[in-house]
């Protein structure tokens, strides 16, 4: 009897773990839409010295990717 409620107990503590994991975590306050404009910005207004993919080129800095975020360029940080 007591294996018995050791083992329903079990099972009721990974089905709790299953849905606190298996929830969406959400998106965050920016939309697709918002993106779309950021991005037709940068390619418009930046990404002929900045380089498309944004790694930058020449004189002209990195302006995405873990290096920037980690270089705390503009206080930024990368999580």
């Amino acid at each position: 009897m007591k294996t018995r409620m050791i083992l329903v107990m079990a099972a009721i503590a990974a089905c709790g773990f299953a849905i606190l994991f298996a929830q969406q975590r959400p998106a965050g306050p920016y939309t697709a839409r918002a993106a779309a404009a950021g991005r037709a910005a940068y390619q418009t207004n930046c990404a002929v010295c900045h380089a498309a993919d944004m790694a930058g080129r020449n004189e002209a800095a990195q302006t995405g990717g873990s290096n920037f975020f980690n270089s705390g360029a503009r206080g930024l940080r990368a999580n």
